[in-house]
């Protein structure tokens, strides 16, 4: 395995200039381009560089990143989107076998956790039988960059022929904390606790010799009664081994015989165990003619030997083992995580390249805002990264020295907070304006800017947990709280840029001066703005990785209706229809509504009278070179438009993409750099966003009002059987949106019903202890049960119907019971484990482990398992 480090600078603690970074990756990659030239990048053919990317936000903005960096160094590509193993398994068989043209293959946000040595082989190894893994072509590295944690240790530390084919991208996790390198030489440094355990245990039990003498200072007879023990755990050790590599490679070692290894292996261990049987034999012969007792002499000799050759793997003692055991334990059971964005890895290449530039910035904005989005990291981190991406903001993108009044800045701490942008005006500061500004306060609202203000409260889980907004109380408290910031009920049913000027200017203040009173204290944060000059007005990070998510989730397949622009004042419907919530545009049962469409036969479509002042609906389609006309211009890096040479794969002109790839290949134009159709594109995926958000909160809302979310043993529940928004939730991404949202709008009340069991168990306990007359432990009993007033983690698992195949996608969240906090998912081992002990016919071939498909008559069974294995 070739490692390469994140870039560092020199005080760093874990600098080291012998280190290999990101330079040294790309560079290769260069030279593997010149030294191996594939077809040339204008023309047909195969490309040399084959770039793997999933289907997500980060993972598309550290695409482009990249392609940028390929296209100035004329080295030819082709990009293939992959949305699960199964597909990984078609395109490596379609792609990569037999291709001796391709020298590099890059994985982008996937990877991470399938064993790569023993899913690809080298060619002699096939051909000789010791693997049965893809053979890759000569001289061809697969490069992996993977926000997601855990990694499959094998990926790091495993021996294999095909390891020194496989280069892993660090983005500090493995120097730090799986390894531990860092400035020893410094006193007062303080790497993290147990660095360096995980691989030190790896090593030890990979490569253990069962064989070898024990070194420790233990009786042969010690030894020998404890023989059959250490057998014991041997077995369970590799039967320990084969469940884990399961789990954490996937599907794709059903073949592994019962000892975890490969049929090749396999062979070689029954010649070695044959080998070994002889050799019992022998010593038994011995042992018959009473030659067999180990002298002294000899066995001071072995350990002599010993001594004298301590690189030779020796046997460990029971405590070691243990100790390593449960430290790969401890690391694969404590649940899935993230790392840094792949897309912020690629921005350090750049930078460091000195070929960084206000793109490329970009995407590193629009890749952490994206993990942001997901709940995938914690308010800290997120902070760490934006004050560091904020510093090359200011560096890159320097203030106009002519300013108009009406753009002045707001705060004269930051002079890159200008008032147009803060407030959403849609003037920009010149026709050639592309700059990137940091917002150092962005609401925590849902697409204000592009929406009215109480909608827009509404949709948001935060402001749902602290008001509990699907209640008619909660609502009364909205419309109160408004009122006290100073915005009339009709000036907040307004689109924000119809609003007053003034109300814009000081929504800010307003809102932090009335927020704490109704106890959300955390509603501002760090954010950043891109201007696009005159084609469009300016967009928030956040507001773009929501648009281009509802593009990946629904811009092909699904039947989605969204607002058409029209005066918000008059979308006011009756309180009966809306369940008391008058003017948020509810109709029964929670479904966005209009007064254009209410008449329209119920479905939600506009009537023929309906009228564009009031509003309507219509159903969101990508039309005219939206949806084919430049989607895959990228997709190699061809002249845009195609033409002749255009690629015939393009995910988006295929007539047998699926529509994940359709999908794709939107969100993948979307974000094509200086092209106004995507910036056409990305600003009009604002109102699917939009519908999917009022989809999202309209089922949320439901299922707490008719209380279908059962509250288990060890986590909640909540099972889409039918009703009109099911097609669209059955998608994973927008699954685990409803999932994030039920978690922040129940998050206040699960808290505080856990304080109160604790509270009263502290009391019957303190009861119980006065009865027995022990006054003097009451104290201790109190203080101890204090510290469980606070869940650990909010845990919940969704499921919904996908109709057309006859399954259930589950999706399992783990939240945290703090705002802005984060907790690792544990979802993805108990869903294995749940499959596997009740026979369930399971897919689990998404890369997000915490994500399942349970066939429909196995979801009863699955969910009883996963309530007595969690």
């Amino acid at each position: 395995m070739v490692l390469y480090y994140r870039p560092r600078d020199a005080s760093d603690p874990y600098y080291s200039g012998r280190t290999k970074d990101y330079t040294h990756a790309y560079n290769s990659i260069y030279k593997s381009a010149r030294s191996r030239p594939g077809p040339s990048s204008r023309g047909g053919g195969t490309s040399a560089v084959l770039l793997l990317v999933a289907p997500d936000v980060d993972a598309i903005c550290a695409a482009r990143v990249l392609i940028q960096l390929l296209k100035d160094d004329d080295i030819p590509y082709h990009v293939i989107p992959v949305n699960g193993y199964a597909t990984l398994h078609r395109i490596v068989e379609e792609h990569i076998v037999e291709n001796d043209n391709l020298h590099t293959v890059i994985f982008l946000n996937l990877g991470s956790v399938l064993s790569l040595p023993n899913y690809f082989a080298t060619r002699e190894s096939v051909d000789q039988g010791y693997s049965e893994g893809f053979p890759l072509p000569p001289n061809c590295t697969v490069h992996i960059l993977d926000a997601h944690r855990p990694w499959n240790l094998d990926n790091l530390f495993a021996t294999s022929p095909v390891m020194s084919r496989l280069a892993v991208w660090d983005d500090g996790d493995v120097q730090e904390q799986l390894i531990g390198l860092g400035d020893q030489a410094d006193p007062n440094f303080q790497g993290f606790p147990n660095a360096g355990l995980v691989s030190k245990a790896y090593e030890a039990l990979e490569f253990e010799d069962p064989d070898a003498d024990d070194d420790s200072e233990e009786s042969s007879e010690d030894e020998d009664e404890d023989e059959d023990e250490d057998e014991d755990e041997d077995s369970e050790e590799a039967a320990e081994r084969k469940r884990r590599r399961a789990m954490w490679g996937l599907e794709f070692h059903d073949d592994d015989d019962e000892d975890g290894q490969s049929p090749q292996k396999k062979k070689r261990r029954k010649s070695d165990g044959d080998d070994d049987e002889g050799d019992e034999e022998d010593a038994d012969d011995v042992s018959e003619g009473g030659d067999g007792d180990r002298s002294p002499s000899k066995s001071k000799k072995s350990k002599k030997n010993k001594e004298e050759d301590p690189s030779k793997p020796r046997r460990l003692r029971r405590e070691e083992k243990e100790r390593y055991r449960q430290a790969l334990s401890r690391y694969y059971t404590r649940g899935t995580g993230f790392g840094m964005s792949v897309a912020g890895m690629m921005y350090l290449l750049a930078n460091r390249l000195g070929r960084a530039d206000n793109e490329s910035l970009w995407f590193a904005v629009l890749g952490l805002s994206a993990q942001l989005n997901s709940s995938q990291l914690d308010m800290f981190t997120y902070d760490e990264y934006a004050v560091a991406l904020a510093s090359d903001i200011v560096a890159t993108n320097p203030a106009p020295n002519r300013t108009a009044p009406a753009q002045l800045d707001r705060s004269a701490s930051d002079p890159l907070i200008s008032s147009a942008l803060s407030t959403g005006s849609s003037i920009a500061a010149d026709p050639d304006d592309n700059r990137i500004r940091v917002l150092q306060q962005e609401l925590r609202f849902m697409l204000y800017r592009h929406w009215n203000l109480e909608d827009a409260m509404y949709h948001t889980g935060y402001v749902a947990a602290k008001l509990g907004t699907w209640r008619d109380k909660g609502r009364a408290k909205m419309r109160g709280m408004l009122a006290k910031m100073g915005v009339s009920l009709a000036h907040s049913r307004q689109t924000y840029e119809h609003m007053p000027l003034s109300i814009r200017e000081d929504l800010f203040t307003r809102t932090e001066a009335i927020a704490p009173e109704y106890g959300m204290t955390d509603l501002v944060f760090r954010s950043f703005v891109r201007s696009y000059g005159l084609r469009s007005s300016p967009l928030s990070a956040m507001d773009s990785v929501e648009g281009l998510n509802a593009l990946l989730q629904a811009a092909h397949g699904v039947r989605v209706e969204i607002d058409l622009p029209g005066m918000t004042f008059g979308r006011t419907v009756s309180a009966s229809a809306t369940g008391g919530m008058s003017g948020v545009g509810r109709g029964p049962g929670g479904a966005a509504t209009a007064v254009g469409s209410v008449g329209g036969g119920g479905g939600g479509g506009a009537g023929p009278g309906a009228s564009d002042l009031f509003g309507a609906k219509r159903v969101w389609t990508l039309t005219g070179s939206t949806s084919s006309g430049d989607a895959g211009a990228d997709k190699e890096n061809r002249p845009p438009g195609g033409g002749a040479n255009a690629d015939q794969d393009d995910v988006a002109t295929n007539s047998g993409a699926s529509y994940w790839e359709k999908n794709f290949a939107a969100a993948f134009h979307a974000l094509e750099p200086r092209n106004g159709s995507s910036i056409l594109l990305l600003r009009s995926s604002i109102s699917l966003a939009k519908a999917l958000h009022e989809k999202i909160v309209a089922e949320g809302t439901r299922l707490i009002q008719k209380q279908e979310i059962r509250t288990l043993r060890t986590f909640r529940l909540a099972i889409l059987r039918d009703g009109p928004n099911l097609p669209v939730l059955a998608h994973p991404g927008t699954l685990t949106r409803l999932t994030i949202w039920l978690v922040d709008a129940l998050r206040d009340i699960l808290t505080e019903k856990h304080a109160q069991r604790a509270a009263a168990k502290r009391k019957r306990k303190k009861e119980e202890a006065e009865e027995d007359e022990e006054a003097d432990e009451v104290g201790e009993v109190t203080a101890k049960s204090k510290a469980d007033d606070a869940p650990k983690s909010l845990p919940f698992v969704v499921a919904a119907l996908d109709e057309s195949r006859d399954v259930y996608v589950v999706v399992g969240v783990t939240g945290a019971p703090d705002q802005g906090d984060t907790r690792y998912n544990k979802f993805g081992l108990a869903f294995q484990e749940a499959a596997s002990r009740s026979g369930s016919t399971t897919r689990h071939d998404n890369f997000e482990t915490s994500v399942v498909e349970v066939s429909k008559d196995d979801l009863a069974t699955f969910v009883e398992c996963l309530h007595i294995k969690a």
